[in-house]
């Protein structure tokens, strides 16, 4: 349980059980796994053999925008003989949260009560439950179904032995627990016994609810501290939005970063990513703001996507890639005239980029890279199958991405009437990218949809390379002169988003709940 939650820091409440087994030497190498996954480093702050609890600090939090929520442990809550509890935890592993259910015994004491996994705790100070859990479940908090911390739980054999919320309060004192605050904490969501059956589709707050339960991200608009600052800095130089509310476990969806197809990859699969992985690249292009008073060039991640190498002539490299790279938000028919392109290699290193040429009609542009030869370019002009993989480059990370489909014959719900579908599953990382068959022969460029995955076809993109070789070079006012804005077609790209484990209520327990075997 979390005691305390700083910027960069946060202490965990435990058994003391887990340092009685370890060498001395090993309690400053304690891993510690988060509620997002993120496992950190670890060292026991504070131990007390008299009720056998423990307390593990971090100063290693890598996250910056994640909102650890301190335990209440100070609510004062009575809970009845014979209420209805459930003891969590969390696998080390995997990360699941897992809860086994019971009642509290009304202070029946446990006679095989085993002293030695319970540190020696008098029986005095200690109360029961019927959960059942196994050696590993102990230092996971025991809960009320209103959300409330009743105790700390350990393993005593028939049942459970918990401390109470109030004497481990007692015994850390106000120098290691940190109190949390009711706004913070406050639980509304019941779990409540029922003869119905449980719902696979939880009812969704709205941000009115939400308010209601959970702290907003900016405390006090116009003043900020410095992690606010740090972490508010880092989100929109990404290009993503700023959170509304500070939640345990939230986290972002639907960014440039999401990967694709990472997994799981068939021999086949593998064989085409493998022939192709040296054509493929990452895009992004940055807004750049110039910062007049200390003449300094700030830049903000606009959009980022994937492309394909296309041609090679000498010295410089054309990459096929979408258009949205470089369109402007909210006015698709222009092109924004403030972006600097990046481009990153099969190697990983990274270059400049030049918009070379622009078709808005259908999405698609010509990046150049000067400096850099690939004689691995797609073949456009082959005849393809309808067995298809779409690949993708991550632009953060560099790595490979690909998924494997087929071609339906279904046109796109899109504007554009002329793309069509396969069911390749992309995330919008691997717009730009490269539809193939499973001879590495080019099918098509993908764009992103939530269901499947629309792509412009061959033929079409052959007709606006040959069209591309008669122009000159683009610049913008081509663009705006050249374009019939009654013409432009949408391409829309849905905004990365925050997700709030808060707006999803508890599961009721015969869908959440799972017994420590």
């Amino acid at each position: 349980m979390v005691i305390d939650s700083e910027s960069c820091s946060a202490s965990f409440l435990t058994t003391g059980s887990l340092f009685g087994s370890l060498d001395p030497e090993l309690w400053s190498k304690i891993k510690v796994r988060l509620p997002n996954d993120e496992v950190v480093h670890g060292w026991l702050d504070y131990y007390m053999s008299k009720n056998n609890i423990a307390v593990v600090t971090t100063d290693s939090l890598l996250v910056p925008y994640f909102h650890l929520r301190v335990a209440c442990l100070d609510n004062n809550v009575r809970v009845e003989s014979a209420a209805g509890v459930l003891a969590v935890r969390r696998y080390f592993d995997s990360g699941k949260l897992v809860y086994t259910g019971g009642s509290l015994t009304g202070g029946i004491q446990n006679k095989e009560l085993n002293s030695s996994l319970t540190g020696g705790i008098q029986n005095k100070e200690l109360n029961f439950s019927t959960c059942k859990i196994n050696e590993v479940a102990s230092g996971g908090p025991l809960v009320d179904r209103d959300g409330n911390i009743v105790g700390m739980n350990y393993y005593g054999g028939e049942t459970t032995p918990f401390l109470p919320s109030n004497l481990i309060v007692e015994q850390l004192g106000p120098e290691i627990y940190r109190a949390s605050s009711k706004q913070d904490h406050c639980c509304t969501n019941e779990i409540q016994e029922s003869s119905t059956p449980c719902s696979n589709d939880p009812k969704e707050l709205t941000d009115n609810e939400l308010e209601c339960i959970l702290a907003p991200w900016i405390a006090s608009p116009g003043k900020f501290d410095e992690f606010e600052v740090r972490a508010n800095e880092m989100l929109r130089t990404a290009g993503y939005p700023l959170p509304k509310f500070a939640d345990d476990g939230m986290y972002l969806k639907g960014t440039f970063d999401d990967e694709f197809g990472r997994e799981n990859w068939s021999e086949r699969t593998r064989r085409v990513a493998s022939k192709m992985s040296r054509s493929v690249v990452a895009l992004a292009s940055f807004i750049v703001e110039s910062d007049s008073a200390e003449e300094l060039k700030k830049r903000r991640k606009h959009f980022a996507c994937s492309g394909v190498f296309i041609e090679c002539d000498g010295s410089t490299t054309s990459v096929l890639t979408s258009a949205s790279l470089v369109r402007t938000s909210g006015e698709e028919s222009n092109i924004h005239p403030k972006l600097e392109i990046e481009v990153c290699l099969p190697s990983k290193r990274r270059v400049v980029g030049t918009l070379q040429h622009c078709d808005l009609h259908y999405n698609v542009a010509v990046v150049s890279i000067m400096g850099v030869c690939s004689h691995r370019a797609a073949k456009l002009d082959e005849v393809s199958q309808t067995e298809v993989v779409a690949l993708g480059r991550g632009f953060m990370s560099g790595m490979l991405m690909a998924t494997n489909g087929a071609v339906t014959g279904k046109c796109s719900k899109f504007d554009c009437k002329e793309l069509w579908v396969s069911t390749c599953k992309i995330s919008k990382a691997g717009i730009g990218g490269p539809l193939v068959d499973f001879d590495g022969n080019f099918v098509g460029m993908n764009f992103y949809d939530m269901e499947k995955t629309p792509y412009i076809t061959r033929d079409i993109i052959l007709r606006l390379m040959k069209r591309f070789d008669a122009e000159r070079t683009i610049d913008d006012a081509d663009v705006v002169r050249t374009a019939d804005k009654s013409k432009i077609l949408s391409w829309p790209v849905p905004e990365a988003y925050w997700v709030y484990p808060s707006r999803y209520p508890p599961e009721p327990p015969c869908l959440a709940g799972e017994v420590d075997e």
